[in-house]
């Protein structure tokens, strides 16, 4: 006769919970299994990321250095355009205050080559150039000095002899230039060329219209120019 295996409530209890055991531990082995792979991946995604940040930074590095360069050599030329549109306009300058002279007659003797007066206040600033023939021999010793033509309370005034504002007289060959004791004279010693700068007082109420430049040598007058504002 063949005998039938039955288990027991308690057996079968035993069984079941050593089942769900079994099947927890496999499950949760697998959940382990993929989670590494994927917190592996994570770490490899970021690693990737870091190195890509790391390499857009570089060239973020150097397009700012190459920017701060050009920002550099474009202040750079600006300053030097700036420098030569200033001494184009000064040369510009001088070119147009010299730009008419010429060799003087040997009959003319001693020539006034350029006469520029600028108003500023109650101050004349003037500029001359004056020039003597090439073949004069000897240094020209000689004086200039200035007179307005205006009105003066009202009234039309003319040969008014102006006087050297104090301190102001300029000449390229200043070491020969002596003071004189009249201050509407200013005397001059040079050989071919001599360029004057200087600034002239307007006595009060005095409305400047015109101003004439003479040149003397001793009591003799060589050369002089009227300039009219």
């Amino acid at each position: 006769m063949k005998k039938t295996f039955t288990l027991t409530p308690a057996q079968a209890l035993v069984i079941g919970v050593l089942l769900g055991l079994l099947l927890t531990s496999v499950w949760y082995a697998y959940r382990s299994n993929q989670s590494g792979n994927v917190v592996q991946q994570l770490q490899q995604d970021l690693i990737t990321v870091q190195r890509q940040l790391q390499h857009e930074q570089a060239e973020a590095d150097g397009l700012r250095s190459q920017l701060l360069v050009s920002e550099s050599t474009v202040s750079g030329l600006q300053a030097q355009l700036q420098k030569s549109q200033l001494e184009t306009s000064e040369v510009a300058e001088r070119l147009a205050f010299y730009e008419k002279l010429l060799p003087a007659s040997p009959s003319s003797g001693l020539n006034i080559r350029a006469f520029d007066v600028e108003l500023q206040g109650r101050i004349v600033r003037y500029r001359i150039v004056l020039q003597r023939a090439f073949t004069a021999h000897q240094s020209f010793e000689g004086s200039i000095y200035f007179t307005a033509q205006g009105r003066q309370d009202g009234k039309a005034v003319t040969d008014v002899r102006l006087e050297v504002a104090h301190d102001t007289r300029q000449t390229d060959q200043a070491v020969n230039e002596q003071q004189s004791e009249d201050l509407t004279t200013i005397e001059l010693k040079f050989d071919q060329f001599s360029r004057n700068v200087g600034w002239l007082s307007l006595p009060d109420d005095f409305e400047l219209e015109a101003l004439t430049v003479h040149v003397k040598e001793g009591q003799t007058l060589r050369a002089s120019q009227k300039f009219v504002l």
